[in-house]
């Protein structure tokens, strides 16, 4: 009976030892609770910024409209000065004067309007010869290269940020709205079914923020979900059916094997601290 004592002894240190590192380890539990506390905190946030970011989006893109509308109006402007310029060039024709001249300087070779190295309407002409700055191809407004309308240009061109095929707001591969852009496309990273964040087939049923299955706050999510490991109702840290503090758990519970009133350690039916067992009981 003594070594039988003696092990029991050693036997209560252990448990004792144990009981100690599953404090610890609550105390660990609870530290990455509140970590997750604060992450989900920074989510929070960073959806916030996200919303903020998509308003100042729409007002960049009706500044962008603005200047759309007043592009084509400064178009029209120019075709009717275009058009003045012309009735204006039929008027100055003279056979030898200093509109028709070799050195004219309205309609010579090197006359600054119908030259070939004229201003108006030369092939170095800035507003309709092949290189000018308006018509031409590598003109900045109607032009195959010009900033505005041609095929590299960026508000309506095929290559556009804008209004493109590959272009940034409106355009198929956009990086906002288009199929692959990443804020509202099909593979956005915000709204679109491939999305993070929103989208009905975002990464997957487990996706990150807001989504119908997200890993924060959907319905399957590991943070808040009923699903949950760590706050649902079948979750592993504070569910009803919980392994740490649920009525079933094995730690806290009532029918646990450490504290409830039927452990067997320190409940009322326990063999090693109830009245009738036989180390420390009046009939032990």
């Amino acid at each position: 009976m003594g070594r039988w004592a003696s092990s029991m002894g050693r036997w209560a240190n252990s448990m004792g030892r144990w009981v100690s590192s599953m404090g610890r380890w609550a105390s660990s539990r609870d530290r990455w609770t509140i970590s997750i506390g604060r992450w989900t905190s920074i989510m929070g946030r960073l959806a916030s910024s996200r919303d903020r970011w998509t308003i100042s989006m729409g007002r960049w893109t009706s500044i962008m409209g603005r200047l759309a509308s007043s592009r084509d109006r400064w178009t029209i402007s120019m075709d009717r000065w275009a058009s003045s310029r012309g009735s204006w060039t039929s008027i100055m024709d003279g056979p030898a004067a200093w509109i028709d001249g070799p050195a004219a300087w309205i309609d010579g070779p090197s006359a600054w309007i119908d030259g070939p190295a004229v201003g108006v309407d030369g092939p170095a002409a800035w507003v309709e010869g092949p290189a000018s700055w308006i018509d031409g191809p590598a003109a900045w407004v109607g032009g195959p290269a010009a900033w505005i309308d041609g095929p590299a240009a960026w508000l309506d061109g095929p290559a556009a940020w804008l209004d493109g095929p590959a272009v940034g707001v409106d355009g198929p591969a956009s990086w906002i709205d288009g199929p692959a852009a990443w804020v509202g496309g099909p593979a956005a990273w915000i709204d679109g079914p491939a999305a993070w964040l929103d989208g009905p087939a975002a990464c997957g049923p487990a996706v990150g923020v807001d989504g119908p299955a997200a890993w924060v706050d959907g319905p399957a999510s590991w943070v808040d979900g009923p699903a949950a490991w760590v706050n649902g109702p079948a979750v592993g840290v504070d569910g009803p059916a919980a392994w740490l503090d649920g009525p079933a758990a094995w730690v806290d519970g009532p029918a646990v094997k450490v504290d409830g009133p039927a452990a067997w350690v320190d409940g009322p039916a326990s063999w090693v601290d109830w009245p009738a067992v036989l180390i420390d009981g009046p009939s032990a």
